[in-house]
């Protein structure tokens, strides 16, 4: 089983309900990821930088609140494939380049806003993105 830092506790939910956006926003202040809105992005971002501060940038020109959600469960996907070994400056979300991380990150963000998706064993998804980078 899935030892998940305090942090990340809610996530002990994945894959056996469908997770809010509210979640989100909790599990972002409680990781202390600085969540912005901006019109700079059509999609979103995720990005560290070396002194070790975490952000997500969700796009404000996404009209659809299910849009918006499935961006930041990706967004904080990058954040979670980085957790243990924080190397990716920046993930662009919508870049075009289907990478492992990123088939993983869309992944992730699909069973947390779909209610009917249940995974045998969820935990083991998470630490693979966790302990593997999503690689």
């Amino acid at each position: 089983m899935l030892y998940l830092p305090k942090p990340l506790r809610l996530l002990s939910n994945f894959g056996k309900v469908q997770l809010t956006g509210r979640d989100f926003v909790t599990l972002c202040d409680d990781n202390e990821i600085e969540l912005v809105f901006s019109r700079d992005t059509d999609t979103g971002i995720y990005y560290h930088t070396p002194q070790g501060l975490h952000t997500i940038v969700i796009s404000s020109k996404l009209r659809s609140a299910t849009r918006r959600a499935w961006i930041g469960w990706h967004e904080f996907a990058h954040y979670l494939q980085n957790y243990y070994n924080p190397k990716v400056v920046a993930a662009f979300c919508g870049t075009g380049e289907q990478t492992p991380a990123e088939k993983h990150a869309d992944n992730f963000a699909f069973v947390c806003t779909e209610p009917n998706v249940k995974l045998c064993r969820p935990g083991d998804f998470i630490e693979m993105m966790m302990m593997r980078g999503g690689k």
